[in-house]
Order: structure tokens, then sequence, then C-alpha cells
């Protein structure tokens, strides 16, 4: 059997979305000549990031072409259904507010009462 210092280090789950495929981003500290650095990877594309931090990897992290902050956040996903089952999902901004139902019609998106909010 393996001793400790043979196996490979753990991997941790994050509260991360990988911004190349969606899915989880893993975080481990590794050993190097200079001391230890983190480790960020995608535990299903592989993409793999030595001494970023995780938003270079997450979603929290994209930016627009211009270099502003592109709103989007990972976050728990509240509502898993079997089209989405993910633990995590991607949404914009910050959790919205809950809007009353009667006044949903007045709101709309873009002031337009069709394209209502949920």
């Amino acid at each position: 059997m393996p001793s400790a210092s043979d196996q490979f280090p753990a991997w941790r789950l994050t509260e991360h979305v990988c911004r190349v495929c969606f899915g989880r981003v893993l975080e481990r500290w590794q050993d190097t000549p200079d001391g230890q650095v983190q480790v960020v990877r995608c535990a299903n594309c592989a993409t793999e990031l030595w001494n970023q931090p995780v938003n270079h990897l997450c979603c929290c992290g994209l930016k627009t072409s211009r270099g502003k902050d592109a709103g989007l956040r990972c976050r728990r996903n509240e509502r898993p259904t079997p089209e989405q089952p993910a633990e995590l999902a991607v949404g914009f901004g910050e959790p919205k507010a809950v809007v009353p139902r009667a006044s949903r019609k007045s709101i709309g998106v873009l002031g337009h009462p069709s394209l209502l909010l949920e």
C-alpha cells in the first residue's frame, strides 16, 4: 500500500463553475521547489491553472470585450430539475429580489409587459 506522501494531493470542491464547459471547479495546493502554489482545475474539461485565483477559471471572473465585469456569478442551483440537475449554476448579477405577482405586469423587461421577470 502506498504511503500518504506517495499519493496525489486531494482536490477540494469549490462553489464555482468552469467558464469553458460549466463543469465543477476543483482546487488544491501543490508543493513546488518555490513553495506551495494553488492549482485550480475543471473536473469536466480538465482546464487547469497554476498559481491563479479561482475566478480566473470560473464564470465569476468573466469580463466583457471592454474589460468590464460581465456580471455573471456562480451560485447554488436552488431548483434542480431533470433537465438541469447540476448542484451549481451561473446566474446574472446578485440574487434578484422577488417581485410580487401583482406588480409583474407593470415591470416587465425593458418596459415591455410581455417579457415578464420570473
